[in-house]
């Protein structure tokens, strides 16, 4: 059948459904030219790309301002400091999660600056009380006194909030302390309790996948003390390392299975000054052999020379101690010490070498 016979056998169609149903005719000659489009778009791209060539430029290594940091033989608080006493190096599980197979090749560094208000501290002790279910019955503020060492570029310390639980701290620094007024009774003792009150104060945390880290050790007489420690291992390699380092969040649980304070470290008070290429481990145990380290340990060992034996065991670190200029990242390296507190044990030094490549480092 024919299209006319078969409009003939439906009665015909209307003449404007055909009209609507007929493809448009479009009239060249009038149409408009595309050039303004064309290079609008031109335009637009030549922005893109010069956004992106200015971002690389603020980042660019040879921006990043060179920073000062640790000597030989230091012997203060901060980097290097520590002396573990256990049976054996295996022993001593601190749950870093770098590790020598991660492809990091730049990391951030931050100058401490404290910079911090009063308004900014207060709110945070607040939202802390809040997510704690305290009440707050007075606030004050504390600030450094002139005599002593000041790294801010005020004079603001703290601000701390009494409460009906105990005192909340929320320091210049960035990080929060809760330090109670009676022990938190828990459930169970030790790993445990850690695990209880994890899931208690999760409000608090605020960790998408809390990791808790448990590093144990011994005093001179063979007592054993341990360290809980949560980080939030949700992320990549670069936003654990920094969440390990910048944002633990520490129970300091007794020996009974009791609460006693939180402790969350935090670098919102500091200036970020970029993103630093750094070096690989095994060129830092080239410097460490070669006697470039930071150490509150170098006495514990003959002449201060390491050896390469005596080297146990390498984690990546970052000092962020309120004493030091700069928030970097070390290499840390557990050495071996040639004394010994008591029978059965082995004393390990803790010596760090920077990570940042030493072209930015000014001493």
């Amino acid at each position: 059948m024919k299209k006319e016979d078969l409009l003939k056998a439906v009665g015909g169609a209307d003449d404007r459904f055909i009209a609507e149903a007929a493809p448009k005719k479009i009239n060249f000659k009038n149409r408009a030219p595309r050039y303004p489009m064309r290079l609008m778009t031109a335009a637009a791209c030549l922005c893109i790309v010069a956004a992106v060539f200015f971002g690389y430029w603020l980042i660019s290594p040879a921006r990043l301002q060179k920073i000062s940091l640790g000597t030989v033989g230091f012997s203060g608080e901060g980097a290097g400091a520590h002396t573990p006493v256990v049976r054996d190096i295996s022993e001593y599980t601190t749950g870093n999660p770098w590790s020598a197979e991660m492809k990091l090749k730049r990391l951030p560094v931050y100058k401490n600056t404290q910079s911090l208000s009063y308004d900014e501290l207060l709110s945070t002790v607040r939202k802390t009380a809040e997510k704690s279910g305290a009440q707050i019955k007075s606030v004050t503020q504390e600030n450094l006194p002139e005599c002593e060492w000041v790294v801010s570029e005020n004079s603001l310390y703290a601000v701390r909030a009494e409460t009906d639980i105990g005192l909340i701290s929320a320091f210049a620094t960035g990080g929060v302390s809760i330090n109670f007024s009676e022990p938190v009774a828990g459930n169970g003792t030790g790993r445990d309790a850690a695990g209880y009150f994890i899931e208690k104060y999760s409000s608090v945390i605020g960790f998408k996948n809390p990791v808790l880290c448990v590093t144990s050790d011994y005093d001179i007489n063979g007592g054993e003390s341990a360290e809980y420690r949560v980080y939030d291992g949700s992320g990549g390699d670069l936003k654990r390392v920094k969440s390990y380092n910048f944002g633990s969040v520490f129970f300091d649980i007794n020996e009974n299975g009791g609460l006693e304070s939180i402790r969350i470290s935090s670098v919102d008070g500091a200036k970020k000054l970029g993103d630093y290429p750094i070096i690989s481990y095994k060129e830092a145990e080239k410097l460490l052999l070669g006697g470039e380290y930071i150490s509150g340990s170098a006495d514990g060992i003959e002449n201060g020379v390491v050896t390469r034996e005596k080297i146990k065991k390498v984690e990546l670190v970052y000092s962020i101690d309120p004493m030091d200029a700069y928030f970097a990242p070390y290499y840390r390296f557990y050495v071996e010490l040639d004394r010994s507190p008591a029978a059965g044990f082995k004393c390990y030094g803790e010596f760090d070498v920077p990570a940042v490549n030493s072209k930015y480092i000014s001493n």
